[in-house]
């Protein structure tokens, strides 16, 4: 899941990432960069699991 599409269109200047993420394993690095935006990592502190992860787990268990 990205949000791409919507940094395209807001063009932020900033783009905050939880304790998960890091510059190798999100999409919007690319978009960030071609619009100057700062990526910022670590906020809300260190997560214990990720919302898609969760998503993945509450599709398997109710088969949507």
């Amino acid at each position: 899941m990205s949000v791409c599409r919507e940094l395209k269109k807001i063009k932020p200047d900033i783009f905050a990432n939880g304790g998960d993420r890091k510059l190798h394993n999100i999409p919007e690095v690319e978009i960030c960069r071609k619009i100057g935006c700062k990526m910022v990592f670590n906020v809300g502190g260190k997560k214990i699991q990720s919302s898609s992860r969760l998503l993945k787990k509450y599709k398997k268990c109710h088969g949507k």
